[in-house]
């Protein structure tokens, strides 16, 4: 094995490990990264009433985690006015904050972020009895193994469902992801079916299981205020473990779950 490859299996190992010790909701892991990010803060940022602003007050984990060696320096450049209060509205000289304040700009940009949770596609894909997915998904997306859906024969799902990581490669998921596809189209062709469709039973069981995981994650804490969650805090984004189990999880085509049409 080359240097290069064992370094990336090395940085994949480490960050798979990163996952127990920082995402999972054990008071331990939380402490040891909490005390890691504050270290870090406090060594790259003097000025206490800037590390105020920087502080979160969610638990560390429940947002994506910075990995920067030279973000915080940036924010203490004079030309850098760093505000924290929500904006109220944008109006003609800038934008204003919910404290009153006009803040002055020639240029705003936009970086508010994107819809997570809507799953809103390009295009209207439609199931069974004429129900669109968005329809379907209109409560928290849901799927089995993050790819199949129940009343949608035949859709495969690339980085569905619950298969988001906040701690290692998406890349590593997709690739399990088309794997599987290849597996169930095969399948398809030897059984000589047309389509299959994940049962709703089989769907409603993985994602029961799948939600208990994650209720022991720093994501289900109530503090947590994250674009992993729906309004209503059910977690539709983030994969509930190890990439190893993903992986695992997707290694077969299990037709006993499906309906062969």
């Amino acid at each position: 094995m080359e240097f290069a490859e064992m370094n990336r299996k090395l940085i994949y190992e480490n960050a798979d490990y990163f996952f127990w010790q920082a995402f999972e909701w054990t008071p331990e892991g939380r402490a040891h990264f909490t005390r890691l990010a504050t270290d870090h803060l406090q060594e790259q940022v003097p000025d206490e009433e800037m590390r105020k602003k920087l502080t979160p007050d969610y638990p560390v984990g429940c947002r994506r985690i910075l990995i920067s060696d030279d973000y915080l320096t940036t924010l203490m450049e004079p030309n850098v006015d760093l505000v924290t209060d929500h904006i109220a509205e944008i109006v003609p000289e800038g934008i204003k904050t919910v404290d009153g304040q006009v803040h002055e700009y020639d240029v705003i940009a936009f970086a508010t972020g994107f819809e997570t949770t809507g799953w809103r596609w390009s295009v209207d894909v439609i199931g069974r009895n004429g129900v669109t997915i968005a329809d379907q998904w209109d409560d928290g997306p849901e799927a089995y193994l993050g790819i199949t859906v129940n009343g949608f024969p035949n859709l495969f799902v690339l980085y569905g469902p619950n298969t988001n990581l906040g701690h290692n490669s998406i890349t590593f998921m997709l690739e399990r992801q088309v794997e599987y596809t290849i597996l169930a189209l095969q399948a398809l062709e030897e059984k000589g079916a047309a389509a299959l469709v994940p049962t709703e039973a089989a769907q409603q069981a993985f994602n029961k299981d799948l939600q208990e995981q994650l209720s022991k994650t720093v994501w289900a804490d109530p503090a947590c205020n994250s674009w992993y969650k729906t309004g209503s805090g059910k977690i539709t984004q983030n994969w509930g473990g190890h990439t190893r189990a993903y992986a695992d999880a997707v290694a077969e085509v299990k037709l006993e779950d499906y309906e062969l049409v």
